[in-house]
C-alpha cells in the first residue's frame, strides 16, 4: 500500500481538485493521509467531509489536524502516520496523472535493483515536461548523477518520489523545520544517503503537475534568511558529492554553477522591495557577498557565461560597480531591439 501525504494550509480552493486527482488514480492500493496545519478557512472542515465520502467509498483516509507549524511539520506529522509500505507526498494545490501511483508503484516492483524513483512533472505556466528522455519510458542513473538530475530539477521536490516508509523511520529522516526553504533537499539527500542502492529511476512522464507554479518564483518574495539556509543546501551537496565519490568535472561544474546562481539570487533578494534596508546598507550588504570565498570560487569554477565587463564587476567586491555594469547592459540589450525593429 502507498500512504498519499498531502499538507493542508488554507487550501479551500484547491484541495477537493488535488484530492480527486488521487481518487482517480489506476492503481487503487492507497490510503490518503490529510494533514490540517492549523488552517483558518474551510479547509480543516472539507478534510473531514473528504473523510466521510472516502469511507463511503472503502477508501482508507486519515485525518490529522494539528496546530500550525509550517509544510515541514505538516510532511513530518505525516510520515509519523503513514502506514503503506510506501509513501508519496503531494502538495495540496497541485494535481496528479490518474498513472501517478501506478508508474511509480510498478518501477519498483519491476526494477527492485532501483534505490530511488522519481516522476517528471510539469508547470502550468509552462510548455514542457521536465524530464530525462523523450525517449525512454524509463531513464537508469545514479547518484553520482545527482547534479544533472539537480539541474534538471527533478532530484530536489519530495513530491516526485515513491519512499520507503521503513527507510524514512528507521534512519529517523525527517523535513528540517527551521529552515523557510530547502528543506526537500536536504531530506532528499538524507534518503539517498541511506539507501543501499545507489541507482536512480526517472519516469519520463510529466505525472506531476505544479499549478501556476513559475520556476522562477525564488524572486517574487523577500527573504531574509536567504543565504543562510543557501549556504546550509550548498553546504549540503557538497558533502555528500565528497562522501559519494563524485569527482568528476562536469559534476562540480554543475555543482558552482548552482552555488553562483544561489549567491546571485541572494544579491537580487537584497534589494527586493520588501526590505527596508537603505540602499547604502543593501549594497554593503552584497559587498560583503562579494567578497565570500565561497562567491568567489564559484566564480572562477561555474562555466556561468558572464560578459568580461560583468565577471571583473563581480571581481572587484563592489556592487556598485555590478549594478553600473548591469544598467548599461540593458540600455545595450534595449538599444539592440529598436534598431532591429528598424
Amino acid at each position: 500500500m502507498v500512504s498519499v501525504i498531502i499538507p493542508v494550509y488554507n487550501s479551500e480552493k484547491t484541495l477537493s481538485a488535488c484530492v480527486q486527482s488521487i481518487l482517480n488514480q489506476t492503481y487503487s492500493s492507497f490510503e490518503l493521509v490529510l494533514i490540517d496545519d492549523g488552517s483558518t478557512d474551510s479547509s480543516g472542515q472539507i478534510c473531514d467531509r473528504l473523510q466521510d465520502n472516502c469511507r463511503e467509498k472503502n477508501i482508507h483516509c486519515q485525518v490529522i489536524h494539528k496546530s500550525n507549524g509550517g509544510v515541514s511539520s505538516a510532511r513530518n506529522c505525516g510520515f509519523e502516520h503513514a502506514s503503506g509500505e510506501y509513501f508519496v507526498c503531494v502538495d495540496s494545490d497541485d494535481v496528479v496523472e490518474p498513472c501517478y501511483l501506478e508508474d511509480l508503484v510498478h518501477t519498483a516492483e519491476e526494477h527492485p535493483e532501483l534505490g530511488f524513483i522519481i516522476s517528471g512533472f510539469r508547470c502550468t505556466s509552462h510548455e514542457y515536461d521536465y524530464i530525462m528522455s523523450d525517449r525512454e519510458r524509463l531513464s537508469i542513473t545514479d547518484r553520482r548523477e545527482y547534479m544533472l538530475l539537480y539541474e534538471k530539477i527533478l532530484i530536489q521536490s519530495p513530491c516526485l518520489a515513491l519512499y520507503r516508509t521503513d527507510i524514512v523511520n528507521d534512519y529517523g529522516i525527517r523535513m528540517r523545520e527551521d529552515l523557510s526553504r530547502g528543506e526537500d533537499i536536504l531530506f532528499n539527500l538524507d534518503y539517498l544517503d541511506a539507501l543501499d542502492c545507489s541507482s536512480i529511476g526517472v519516469i519520463n512522464k510529466a505525472n506531476y503537475t505544479y499549478q501556476n507554479e513559475d520556476m522562477s518564483s525564488l524572486y517574487r518574495k523577500y527573504r531574509e534568511d536567504l543565504w543562510s539556509v543557501n549556504e546550509i543546501v550548498g553546504l549540503s551537496i557538497a558533502h555528500y558529492l565528497k562522501k559519494w565519490g563524485i569527482d568528476d568535472e562536469a559534476s562540480w561544474t554543475k555543482y558552482y554553477n548552482t552555488v553562483f546562481y544561489n549567491y546571485d539570487s541572494v544579491l537580487k533578494n537584497t534589494f527586493h522591495k520588501q526590505n527596508d534596508m537603505s540602499r547604502k546598507k543593501k549594497i554593503a550588504f552584497n559587498c560583503d557577498v562579494l567578497k565570500q570565498e565561497r562567491f568567489k570560487e564559484a566564480l572562477e569554477k561555474s562555466s556561468v557565461v558572464l560578459s568580461p565587463t560583468l565577471r571583473k564587476a563581480y571581481e572587484s567586491g563592489n556592487y556598485s560597480r555590478v549594478l553600473r555594469v548591469e544598467h548599461l547592459q540593458k540600455i545595450k540589450s534595449r538599444v539592440c531591439c529598436i534598431l532591429k525593429r528598424k
